[in-house]
């Protein structure tokens, strides 16, 4: 399956079906989601040797770099982030998520926390929280990867629902900034 980006609004498309959602399919060349490549390209992240896509629906908040690291969130039209982080001095995955999950529980002290398994290659590791903040539960997955001599964070966080609905997108700018950084 390769992933094609497109500007789309099929509501009937289960792919397209994330809420606010008007720019990636994932698709298969001769599968049930081809669409024109003609279609508009979504928008490019690219700084601090970083490039990859994202929706052009999704707004970009900036972070000043500090002495460790720098990086990027963006927006979700209906709520959520996901926020790309590299840190310069490339410290073990472990200890990375480490942080976050420490971060994390000294905020939502009820907060359940599971590994997840490796999705695509060795060199990432996984964790996944579930929280109910106000009366909505939230999913919030931070991955940690090395790739190409450095160590990235990826922290997504949306309400469940959301989360859910985007995993497709999620994967498709995951493997946008790996591709981004292996070339």
């Amino acid at each position: 399956m390769a992933v094609n980006f497109h500007n789309t609004t099929d509501a009937d498309d289960p792919i397209d079906a994330y809420p606010g959602n008007r720019c990636y399919t994932i698709s298969s060349p001769g599968g049930k989601f081809d669409r024109s490549q003609s279609d508009p390209m979504p928008s490019t992240f690219d700084d601090f040797g970083l490039r990859f896509l994202y929706p052009d629906n999704w707004n970009i908040q900036s972070r000043e770099s500090d002495e460790t690291s720098e990086g990027v969130t963006l927006e979700m039209p209906r709520g959520g982030f996901y926020t790309v982080t590299k840190y310069r001095d490339a410290p073990p995955l472990d200890v990375v998520l480490e942080k976050f999950a420490t971060t994390l529980r000294a905020e939502y002290p009820e907060i359940e926390a599971e590994e997840v398994g490796d999705r695509d290659d060795d060199d990432s590791e996984t964790l996944e929280f579930r929280f109910y903040y106000l009366d909505l539960l939230i999913v919030a997955r931070v991955m940690a990867m090395s790739i190409a001599d450095q160590t990235l964070v990826i922290h997504i966080q949306a309400e469940s629902h959301e989360f859910d609905a985007g995993e497709k997108v999620f994967d498709a700018m995951l493997k946008s900034i790996r591709d981004g950084l292996t070339k």
